[in-house]
């Protein structure tokens, strides 16, 4: 079930069941970081699909949280969920258009969808935004 708030991309990822989070944060469900977090966790230690249903939890809490956005990226490129990681860059791009870093992010995500040239043009405005 897809929360009203969230994104349309966010509908295609898939969740555990509720078990596998609930215990983690107890009461302290409402704590944006404590999910977002968690996820890093999870991420760090090679549970990307797991990390995905976490920042998603941040996500319902809070969708405008950058960290769990940027982070929800790394993970779905992770699990090479490569569509979804740009259609949410694409979002962060326009909230950010002189973000060196989610143009470099995006380059990655076309080069594994072989879009060639999407890739090499963010590349390019990625060294331009960030030249250091």
């Amino acid at each position: 079930m897809q929360n009203s708030a969230m994104p349309a991309w966010s509908g295609a990822i898939s969740k555990p069941p509720p078990q596998i989070i609930r215990p983690r944060c107890g009461w302290r469900r409402n704590l944006t970081d404590c999910w977002c977090n968690l996820g890093n966790a999870h991420l760090k230690t090679g549970k990307a699909q797991e990390a995905i249903a976490l920042y998603l939890q941040a996500l319902t809490l809070n969708p405008g949280h950058w960290p769990a956005r940027t982070n929800l990226v790394q993970a779905l490129m992770a699990t090479r969920q490569y569509s979804m990681a740009r259609a949410l860059l694409l979002e962060l791009i326009d909230e950010r258009p002189q973000d060196g870093q989610i143009r470099h992010q995006l380059g990655k995500t076309y080069f594994e969808l072989n879009e060639l040239e999407s890739a090499l043009q963010c590349f390019e405005q990625a060294i331009v935004l960030d030249p250091g």
